[in-house]
């Protein structure tokens, strides 16, 4: 089966930590989560933040750049779609 990948955006990963769930993420067997250096820039509470940390300690997300032409177009337009500001 292909591994599917996932862009989270904040408002999910927040979620997830609210409701410390964010383990849900490494027990998505087929599931690759990443996160974003803009999305993690959003996430602002030290609490939360640890709490991404520790996710991506144990490999449950993943952190990628956005930092070509062709994904930061990508980033742009599911914003725009999201309605990020």
């Amino acid at each position: 089966m292909p591994i599917r990948t996932v862009v989270t955006d904040a408002n999910i990963l927040i979620n997830l930590i609210h409701a410390q769930a964010l383990g849900l993420l490494g027990g998505l067997d087929g599931h690759e989560f990443v996160l974003v250096d803009q999305v993690e820039a959003e996430i602002t509470r030290p609490e939360q933040a640890a709490a991404l940390r520790h996710a991506i300690d144990r490999a449950w997300l993943h952190r990628e750049a956005v930092n070509t032409i062709p994904g930061l177009s990508i980033f742009a337009d599911l914003s725009r779609m999201m309605g990020a500001r």
